[in-house]
């Protein structure tokens, strides 16, 4: 059976990138980072005007960034729908689900002693911007 096309079926995403020095901090950030997607997930769900499609694959950056040996790329999808209140000119902010999430990640309990080996960057991306490391 073939993979379902994620990337063919959308033109807007949000990139989250977990990026880190070791395997011992990326087996930990990581799994707090997915441990706590639902809750940005849930957020993002209440925004009017758009519907989300969450990509449960977490893609290995390959050595994409110099600065950071380690870590993982996850995407979701952001479709706007007239259904859920799009209509044309509208503007629609992400800011708030995106500081809550930011805060409930900065409450992960090893973020002292791990400091300066870890981070998650997060961009909103259109199709052309998907990065060559989940194309394969």
């Amino acid at each position: 059976r073939e993979p379902y096309p994620f990337f063919e079926q959308f033109n807007h995403y949000l990139w989250l990138e977990v990026l880190v020095r070791t395997e011992e901090v990326y087996r930990k950030f990581s799994g707090w980072v997915e441990s706590k997607l639902r809750i940005l997930v849930m957020q993002l769900e209440a925004v009017n005007g758009m519907l989300i499609h969450p990509n449960p694959y977490q893609y290995d950056l390959c050595g994409s960034d110099g600065e950071w040996p380690l870590g993982c790329g996850m995407f979701i999808a952001v479709a706007f729908s007239s259904d859920a209140g799009a209509q044309p000119g509208l503007t629609i902010d992400l800011r708030g689900a995106i500081m809550q999430f930011r805060d409930v990640i900065n409450q992960w309990v090893d973020r002292d002693h791990y400091a300066g080996q870890f981070k998650l960057r997060l961009r909103r991306i259109k199709r052309s911007e998907i990065p060559e490391y989940a194309r394969d």
